[in-house]
């Protein structure tokens, strides 16, 4: 049980998260749904497929806002699944995936990232973007990890030993950096903590940094992220020392 949990809890998280943040990219361009509605039927849909021997998770449409861009609509959706279904039935997946080329494909992931990047920086603040940009550092150490696959240790241990581990969780990461980058800006020290000990806790079960989930698997990462939450506390408290008003020393009485 406890193995199929090491599979199914960080697949379950990474659907529910990247669906939260699609149903946010699609409102930044303007179409908003209910989150928990899509939730729920994520849900429903994942057991339903499992009723029928699927073993992935269903979730919202990455791709949603680049399909909106080139004028996508409900057809689209459902051609989509017409087109599935009858592969699947038919057992065309292999034929199709042998006939058309990777660089054909390829294109269309470069489109919806481009896409997807784009409405980052245009729904927010441009006193923003620093924490946008961090926030896409695990995702590149990630993409160097699948292109090496087992072998990124080797391939970039002289450039930097933390890429692999910045690639481990790369969504979880993203999200914690993200966010107290956001929090620092806006000088909430006390959120930024927050997050901070947030992240100490995956850090703890494997849920980043780590090959696999395990208590303190990534011990570095944990006492870092504590450090970095003790050092927002220590802001935190300087900022309302500081912004205490400080008492008026009295006037001396006038002398006759």
């Amino acid at each position: 049980m406890l193995a199929v949990l090491t599979v199914v809890l960080p697949i379950t998280l990474y659907n529910a998260i990247e669906t939260m943040n699609n149903v946010e990219a699609m409102e930044a361009a303007g179409d908003k749904y209910d989150v928990r509605e899509c939730q729920a039927v994520d849900g429903a849909g994942t057991m339903i497929g499992a009723l029928f021997g699927g073993v992935f998770p269903t979730t919202v449409y990455i791709a949603t806002v680049g399909a909106k861009w080139m004028g996508a609509g409900r057809g689209y959706s459902i051609l989509n699944g017409a087109v599935y279904a009858i592969a699947t039935m038919f057992g065309l997946i292999a034929a199709l995936a042998a006939i058309i080329p990777v660089s054909v494909v390829a294109p269309i992931l470069v489109f919806v990232g481009m896409s997807m990047i784009a409405t980052a920086f245009q729904s927010n603040d441009t006193r923003y973007y620093p924490a946008i940009a961090l926030a896409m550092l695990p995702y590149f150490a990630n993409y160097v990890m699948t292109r090496f696959n087992r072998g990124a240790g080797d391939v970039v241990a002289d450039i930097s030993g933390g890429i692999v581990a910045m690639g481990q969780g790369a969504m979880f990461m993203a999200i914690f950096i993200g966010a107290m980058t956001v929090s620092v800006i806006d000088h909430q020290f006390r959120r930024a903590a927050v997050f901070a000990a947030i992240a100490a806790g995956f850090s703890f079960v494997g849920l980043m940094h780590a090959p696999e989930l395990a208590f303190n698997a990534a011990s570095d990462y944990t006492l870092g992220y504590l450090g970095m939450g003790v050092l927002f506390l220590y802001f935190a408290w300087q900022q309302e020392r500081l912004a205490a008003p400080r008492p008026t020393p009295a006037t001396p009485p006038a002398a006759d």
